[in-house]
């Protein structure tokens, strides 16, 4: 789970170039601010989802002073 997790900035820089590319297309603004609206919302999602699935570690605090 963790290397899926340091995987999912390289995909975010993937999507968000996505943009870049349409260039010369007849993709409009508005509709490449929607992609990316909807490409940053599924990476929070698919980096919730992922954390959901971590192992939970639990912390032994070390003895007070």
């Amino acid at each position: 789970m963790h290397d899926a997790l340091s995987l999912v900035p390289a995909l975010g820089l993937v999507l968000f170039s996505v943009p870049l590319i349409w260039g010369g297309s007849e993709i409009t603004t508005a509709q490449a601010m929607v992609f990316l609206f909807l490409s940053w919302a599924g990476l929070s999602a698919l980096c919730g989802v992922l954390s959901w699935f971590l192992p939970r570690r639990r912390r032994k605090e070390p003895p007070g002073p």
